[in-house]
């Protein structure tokens, strides 16, 4: 079950991953960051589900990723990455795309 979870986890960052470098070569550039992030969040989760923890929401991977950093597990530069990348999302979803 944590395998195929994480398989597909996979194939969603990597698909959105994709996405994101064809928009980025069709200047379609709010929608890239929009998949940019995406990406990024499916492979947080993969890589948390892999470790045995199950998170949701936007927030709560964030937060879950920063208190591996406070015990050590990952790299203090990987502390509110999630955040800041939501937030340019955020951005480019509500405020550029009127």
């Amino acid at each position: 079950m944590l395998s195929d979870d994480i398989a597909a986890l996979t194939a969603r960052y990597a698909g959105a991953l994709e996405w994101a470098r064809r928009f980025i070569e069709m200047g379609e550039y709010i929608k890239s960051i929009q998949d940019s992030y995406y990406s990024a969040f499916y492979a947080a989760k993969a890589a948390l589900i892999h470790l045995g923890i199950r998170s949701k929401s936007h927030q709560s991977v964030q937060g879950r990723i920063d208190e591996l950093v406070d015990s050590g597990v990952l790299r203090p530069d990987t502390r509110g990455v999630l955040g800041v990348l939501l937030g340019r999302r955020n951005e480019s979803a509500y405020r550029f795309a009127r």
